[in-house]
């Protein structure tokens, strides 16, 4: 029986052609993209089968309603396994997701550079997302810091100062204001729950003034001499150590 070989049809080349894409293309890391677009999801649904593996990013919010399918390719294709956007559903119609309302709009403007010592004032206008659709309010603000030489971040909560501009402000300790410089991020919520970040991703940064840096220094250094306020008070040196003896009660 003679066997007969089909030519490929426009739609058979149609399939291949985007199982290549899905499967081989790298154009970037998409999640981290989605991350930097949309902020961080409300939930992260990982499944991994064998050398399969992907992860649902849910978004089950009013004004995004969307679950983003990441998933990985196979070593096969170029042995580094980049991931891509297979597809997405809506949160609620296909996962069964209850929508929350968008968490409020931060506006800032970054503080770049700041004394070391010195307390630092952050002030940011905080309003409701206008795609909310209950009526809220906001219910806290914080600040979150680090010192540029740590990871460990301390918040504070910040306070409305004006309601009618719905300017939050609040204080970074002049303690925690050192020569490092520090990091900082903003959040917002309006329900306990959903928070809203300024910036989406990483922190600012703020230096410390170059020409403050010698001042504190020699403000932390203490003059031994300051102790004293007669000459011949001060005591003899020790002629073991070479230092000062301490004073006699």
């Amino acid at each position: 029986m003679k066997h007969i070989t089909r030519p490929f049809t426009r739609c058979t080349l149609l399939i291949v052609a985007v199982l290549i894409l899905f499967s081989c293309e790298n154009s970037g890391d998409p999640r981290e993209k989605t991350r930097r677009a949309l902020g961080e999801p409300d939930d992260i649904i990982q499944n991994d089968y064998a050398s399969f593996k992907s992860e649902l990013w849910v978004y089950a919010r009013s004004d995004i309603n969307r679950v983003y399918e990441f998933s990985q390719s196979s070593t096969g294709c170029g042995g580094s396994g980049e991931w891509y956007l297979n597809r997405q559903y809506y949160a609620d119609y296909h996962f069964g997701y209850t929508l929350y309302d968008p968490p409020p709009v931060i506006t800032h403007t970054p503080v770049e550079k700041a004394p070391p010592g010195v307390p630092l004032t952050i002030e940011a206008q905080v309003t409701l997302n206008k795609k909310a659709k209950t009526d809220k309010v906001v219910k806290r603000v914080n600040i979150q810091y680090c010192d540029r030489a740590d990871t460990l971040t301390t918040f504070i909560v910040m306070s409305i100062t004006d309601e009618e501009a719905h300017i939050y402000t609040g204080e970074i300790p002049g303690e925690d204001v050192t020569e490092n410089g520090l990091e900082y991020y903003l959040e917002a919520t309006s329900d306990g729950s959903h928070w809203s970040r300024l910036p989406k991703a990483g922190f600012y940064v703020v230096e410390a003034l170059a020409d403050t840096l010698s001042a504190v220094s020699k403000a932390n250094h203490t003059d031994t001499t300051r102790l004293f306020t007669d000459d011949a008070a001060l005591p003899e040196p020790d002629t073991y150590s070479g230092r000062t003896s301490p004073v006699s009660p």
